[in-house]
């Protein structure tokens, strides 16, 4: 069982009854809430309102009311007429004006006798039936509060308590022995093992870029939403465990890469070893902590003064062994690729939109250089490049270029939209067989959004998605929605 709590705030001008719906807040709650199937009451602490479930009447009076609305209040006038002077009720009496004094309410103030009455007649809560996590008011139903005091301009508050189960469930109709049932399991259990992951995840942070704002969000609300932990930390222990690294170890690391990839003949041995070292320290600092994915944020790496080389090997070996990854400090992405990897049995990469290619229909993405190249397209080697960057004023890092399976691939991004709401914006489209950008040193994409590219883009900034994102091989679009669903997550498909 699960209790949840808000309070909903409304003002009122006074000089007539003032009515609001809160149809929509309401839900809104209940969204939060995440509870699914229980009951929601809506009820006011103040003595002179309530609350009522009606229809709209859409048309509205000259004074602004809805006509059902001018209806009640005309006919309360004629069985609970408007107070306007003392001794037209029996209440306020001599003590009654004593006490609203004592309460800062004035005698004039103190004439809303008829809103006492009226609040009486229709009550001041309202239960409503929660399924499927919506509020069950028929097909024309809404919630409204209601205050009867016409004396003044008041702030009031609605109180919203749910009372259910927030446990989430799915539902399949249908022959168990189809491929349809075989896939619905299969993205179930998928999603299912990607939630338990994710509340044991630990999140390696090393620093934050200062003025990128979508990379930003509430740890405390991250944790309780979705279940990663953020930990902050510096440098100093991956430099620590890259002075522990053995020459047999780097030379181990370099014989493997040589396996892997096309090796630049001008990559030297020297740049190459170090960045085995980077990575081998980065891996032990990974494991030695439990982290399931890490952020380094390039500026700390090149004001720290110890480090040689940015970590683009080290990232591209690491996402390729399953951990997740966003540069810049971008831990909720961080935590996004390693939830993708889960979802998709490994085949995600941490990606940037670059550009837009009308003529192919497509979206260019890359980064600085870092890609998961187990995802490199069969029968093409992934290239390991002496590449200059000059970014930092460091040496060049040794960067893997590749290009990534062709065929369906799956875009996504969790945007933190206020507190414990975040919203997971996703696409559908197929990555190209584009492979021609020969001065490309780093790994790139062409995928084609199956929305459009104007759509998507444009669908995508209106969302809020990210400027960093997810793009995992493979169509995985339901397994999002599940997990967007047992979490809480709003979820919008373009």
């Amino acid at each position: 069982m699960k209790l949840f709590r808000e309070t909903i705030k409304v003002h009122s001008e006074g000089r007539r009854p003032g009515f609001f719906m809160l149809t929509k807040p309401v839900q809104e709650i209940i969204d939060r809430s995440c509870v699914q199937e229980g009951v929601c009451v809506v009820y006011s602490h103040h003595t002179t309102c309530s609350v009522m479930t009606q229809e709209c009447s859409f048309d509205e009076s000259y004074s602004g009311l809805e006509f059902l609305q001018q209806d009640l209040t005309d006919i309360f006038e004629k069985i609970i007429p408007t107070c306007r002077k003392e001794g037209q009720y029996m209440h306020p009496g001599p003590k009654a004006s004593e006490f609203g004094l004592q309460h800062n309410e004035s005698k004039p103030e103190s004439l809303n006798t008829d809103a006492h009455l009226r609040s009486v007649f229709l009550g001041r809560s309202e239960s409503i039936v929660i399924i499927n996590g919506k509020l069950d008011l028929g097909e024309f139903g809404h919630i409204y509060f209601v205050d009867f005091d016409q004396t003044r301009p008041r702030d009031r508050q609605v109180q919203v308590q749910i009372i259910g189960l927030g446990i989430p469930c799915e539902f399949f109709a249908g022959d168990w022995e189809t491929p349809r049932f075989r896939q619905f399991i299969e993205d179930f259990g998928k999603t299912a093992a990607t939630i338990r992951f994710l509340r044991s995840m630990r999140v390696a942070v090393i620093g934050k870029m200062s003025g990128m704002n979508d990379i930003l969000a509430d740890e405390m609300s991250v944790f309780k939403k979705l279940g990663p932990e953020y930990v902050h930390d510096t440098l100093g222990p991956i430099y620590r465990n890259m002075e522990q690294v053995t020459e047999a170890e780097i030379d181990e690391r370099i014989r493997l890469d040589k396996e892997i990839f096309d090796v630049d003949p001008k990559l030297s041995y020297d740049s190459h070893a170090y960045a085995a070292r980077f990575y081998l320290g980065i891996k032990k600092y990974l494991i030695n902590g439990r982290f399931s994915a890490f952020t380094i944020h390039f500026d700390n790496v090149s004001f720290d003064g110890r480090f040689k080389q940015l970590p683009l090997m080290a990232a591209s070996h690491l996402l390729a062994e399953g951990y997740g990854y966003a540069a810049e400090g971008d831990s909720l992405c961080a935590s996004m690729v390693a939830a993708a990897h889960c979802l998709g049995g490994g085949g995600a990469n941490f990606t940037e939109m670059y550009t837009m290619d009308f003529d192919r229909r497509a979206i260019i993405f890359c980064h600085a250089g870092e890609g998961n190249w187990a995802t490199c397209r069969d029968g093409i080697k992934p290239k390991l490049i002496d590449r200059f960057l000059g970014e930092g004023g460091l040496e060049n890092p040794p960067t893997p270029v590749f290009i990534p399976k062709t065929g369906p691939a799956t875009l996504t991004s969790l945007a933190p939209i206020r507190g414990d709401t975040f919203r997971l914006v996703l696409a559908k489209g197929q990555m190209l067989p584009k492979d021609d950008l020969t001065r490309c040193e780093m790994p790139y994409f062409f995928w084609s959004p199956g929305c459009g590219v104007e759509r998507c883009v444009e669908g995508w900034i209106k969302n809020g998605g990210t400027h960093h994102e997810v793009i995992s091989l493979g169509d995985i679009a339901e397994r999002w929605k599940m997990l967007a669903h047992y979490l809480g997550v709003e979820y919008v498909e373009l």
